[in-house]
């Protein structure tokens, strides 16, 4: 379930999504927008942290890796939150391609940057958009790698992960695409879990839902995000 819609049609989410590609960084708007596909941030601690009780968490949403690394150590009820709606278009394509993919397939479809059917038109019309749930996304995953060759996209339209680490330093930051023992038993768990999608600052969502309870909440980065630009690396 995804709270709202702030980015209105999928021809809409299109406009967005062109004038980044074409805008590239010129202007900071621009880059403050673009989603990661893959993210940048290692998950291996979280195995250390989750406890055989825990049943639910509030994770950043961000391209997944958070979800699917607690849904791989047991945790099957998550909330996740991201502010940037682009950012959900890719959680929900990589939440779609994880359902429809082994894991050999998933990498050479989502990490793979020199792989011929790296993000593929055909792949994606064939095996993934049917387990997409809403349409618009489904949509707007199909106009785009139909307006743009993959390598536009992966150089223009997303950031962060990729275009800085090669697909073997990708796998050992994420404990649940390290083999393929591990992403089964991930996607297994994954086929019977409640992902729920809210689309907003995951600080402000957590005040505003103060009987909310979960067992387990990361910030991810955001915390030193918000050290070194809000606080200007000031602790107190």
């Amino acid at each position: 379930m995804v709270s709202q819609n702030l980015f209105g049609t999928t021809r809409d989410k299109i406009k967005i999504a062109t004038g980044i590609i074409m805008c590239g960084d010129i202007i900071p708007e621009g880059y403050l927008l673009k989603p990661y596909l893959c993210g940048n941030e290692n998950q291996n601690h979280i195995q250390g942290l989750i406890k055989p009780e825990y049943e639910n968490a509030c994770v950043v949403a961000s391209s997944g890796n958070s979800v699917f690394e607690l849904v791989r150590n047991g945790i099957t009820d998550i909330t996740a939150v991201d502010i940037n709606e682009l950012q959900m278009l890719i959680f929900k394509l990589r939440l779609a391609s994880v359902l429809a993919l082994n894991n050999v397939e998933f990498e050479k479809f989502l990490l793979d940057l020199k792989y011929k059917g790296f993000l593929s038109l055909e792949t994606y019309e064939k095996l993934i958009k049917r387990r997409i749930n809403d349409v618009d996304t489904a949509n707007f995953w199909s106009e785009l790698l139909k307006l743009f060759p993959s390598q536009v996209i992966a150089t223009s339209f997303v950031k962060g992960g990729l275009e800085r680490t090669d697909i073997y330093n990708c796998k050992r930051m994420l404990p649940w695409l390290k083999n393929g023992g591990n992403y089964n038993a991930m996607r297994r768990n994954l086929m019977k879990a409640k992902v729920e999608l809210q689309i907003c600052d995951i600080i402000e969502y957590l005040l505003k839902h103060p009987s909310l309870e979960f067992d387990y909440i990361d910030f991810s980065n955001i915390l030193l995000y918000i050290y070194q630009e809000d606080a200007e690396r000031n602790y107190k």
